[in-house]
C-alpha cells in the first residue's frame, strides 16, 4: 500500500533530523524489509520545516519503525493512496 507521508520538525531540531535522517537511510538500504520503500522522494512545502513523500509498504510495522527512528524531534501523518481504477472497479461491482 502506498501512503502519503507528511513530516514536520522545529527548525531548532535540524541538525538533529539530519544525523537521524542518515543513520536511517543506512539502516534502510542494510535491512529494507523493515521501512517503507520510499516512492517520491522527501521534498519540502515552501521551504519550511513540513514536507512530505510518498511511501510503500508491505507492513505496517514499516510505518512505525519509520516514526521510531525520527522521534521525537520529527513528527509523520501517513495518509493511504487508494488506485482510483480499482476504487472505480469496486463501486461499479457494488452497483450491480
Amino acid at each position: 500500500m502506498k501512503y502519503v507521508m507528511f513530516w514536520e520538525f522545529c527548525p531548532e531540531n535540524l541538525d538533529k533530523v539530519i544525523v537521524k535522517l542518515m543513520r536511517q537511510n543506512k539502516l534502510a538500504e542494510e535491512h529494507p524489509e523493515d521501512y517503507p520503500r520510499i516512492v517520491f522522494p522527501t521534498h519540502s512545502m515552501g521551504g519550511s520545516f513540513k514536507g512530505l513523500a510518498i511511501v510503500e509498504v508491505e507492513d505496517e510495522k514499516q510505518l512505525s519503525n519509520m516514526v521510531i527512528a525520527y522521534m521525537p524531534e520529527m513528527t509523520m501523518k501517513f495518509v493511504p493512496l487508494i488506485d482510483g481504477r480499482k476504487f472505480i472497479e469496486l463501486y461499479k461491482k457494488s452497483k450491480q
